[in-house]
């Protein structure tokens, strides 16, 4: 377990809120970019060249998105080549590269997210506060990994039924849809019955009662307070900062910048200090392990 995940449930879903608040309030791609690369830098240092498999798709969907925008949308001045009957604008194009970066950098940090804020975590801090909504979306979280392992099993289980008898034509195809209802129908009825199982589960052990008392090792340490500390300066700064125009980008017309050169600096390196703490601090600890030759 790494140095960040170690740090105080409260102050890890602070963090990550805080950095969602900022993705939504700064449209510009230059603070997608440090975004995207921040999180790639952070789940590198977790999982390692696998997290560049993000990029084999994640790639394809930025660039679909800033080819079909200027194709739908001819908003813009600055004219680049003509389509058919339509001029493919710069603005258009501009738009659509920094929506797509947007969505890119929201989905890796969920997954930085999702490698942190563990379920315990979670239940620890919205367990009292609204205990059927957080074991709600603490199973909603879990869902999809299991259903996809389920339909796994379900899948490998009728290739070892079916032998190795190879079909071809429509009946391939009637055999794949046959197949696929099949699974459909399993994972419905196996999902109902996990349902109704955790839901026995949690009422047995008296999950959501006001007298129930719950264990967990969270403790609010030194750690947490000068991590808290440091992100809160930050963050401040980076409000501030945006609240006065820095990082602001106009497309439609034409693309402007606002803020002054200097403010705009200022911004990106703290903005890039904030992104790029979990990564510093997961680095400073595999670094830490691998020169007391402690590899996993």
């Amino acid at each position: 377990m790494s140095s960040f995940e170690e740090l105080h449930p409260a102050c890890l879903f602070s963090y990550f809120v805080a950095v969602m608040v900022l993705f939504f309030l700064c449209h510009h791609p230059l603070t997608m970019v440090l975004a995207c690369a921040c999180a790639l830098f952070f789940l590198y240092n977790i999982e390692g060249r696998r997290a560049f498999s993000w990029c084999k798709w994640m790639l394809p969907v930025v660039l679909f998105i800033a080819v079909v925008n200027p194709l739908l949308n001819h908003r813009g001045v600055t004219r680049l080549f003509k389509l058919g009957n339509q001029w493919i604008t710069l603005e258009a194009f501009g738009y659509g590269l920094t929506s797509g970066l947007s969505m890119a950098a929201i989905i890796l940090w969920f997954a930085c997210y999702q490698k942190v804020m563990t379920n315990d975590k979670f239940l620890y801090l919205f367990g009292k506060i609204a205990p059927s909504s957080a074991l709600l979306i603490t199973m909603a979280w879990n869902y999809i990994p299991d259903l996809t392992k389920k339909m796994k099993e379900i899948r490998d289980s009728q290739k070892m039924l079916k032998g190795m008898e190879e079909e071809r034509g429509w009946k391939q195809i009637l055999s794949r849809t046959k197949d696929a209802l099949q699974t459909v129908t399993v994972l419905l009825g196996w999902s109902l019955e996990n349902v109704v199982e955790q839901a026995d589960s949690m009422k047995a052990r008296g999950y959501g009662l006001r007298k129930r008392t719950t264990f967990h090792l969270f403790r609010f340490e030194q750690k947490d307070i000068f991590f808290s500390g440091i992100v809160g300066v930050i963050v401040i700064f980076c409000f501030v900062l945006r609240g006065m125009g820095c990082m602001t980008m106009e497309f439609y017309p034409q693309i402007q910048s606002g803020g002054s050169k200097k403010a705009n600096i200022l911004f990106l390196v703290l903005f890039l200090i904030l992104l790029g703490i979990p990564g510093l601090i997961q680095w400073k600890e595999e670094k830490a392990w691998n020169s007391y030759d402690l590899k996993g």
